[in-house]
């Protein structure tokens, strides 16, 4: 009688693990191609294996302190 009122519970876990087994082994998704970008607002290399889009607003505290430290020490590198 115990067994029957256990059953759902094992049968759900077990297919429970077999679904998470399947979806951590399952491939990658592919990475989309890049938008197109107009080259005035763009460095480096197109085909870079990263890319990265930032959107600041001039009058921004946080914006001005990351453009005067990293931009322009990512810029000096290219």
């Amino acid at each position: 009688m115990l067994r029957l009122r256990l059953l759902p519970a094992i049968i759900l876990t077990v297919v429970l693990g077999l679904a998470a087994s399947l979806a951590l082994t399952a491939a990658p998704p592919q990475a989309k191609p890049a938008a197109e970008v107009d080259p005035h607002k763009a460095f480096g290399s197109k085909s870079a294996p990263i890319t990265m889009e930032v959107f600041s607003d001039f009058q921004c505290p946080a914006c001005r302190t990351l453009y005067m430290t990293i931009w322009r020490q990512l810029l000096r590198r290219l």
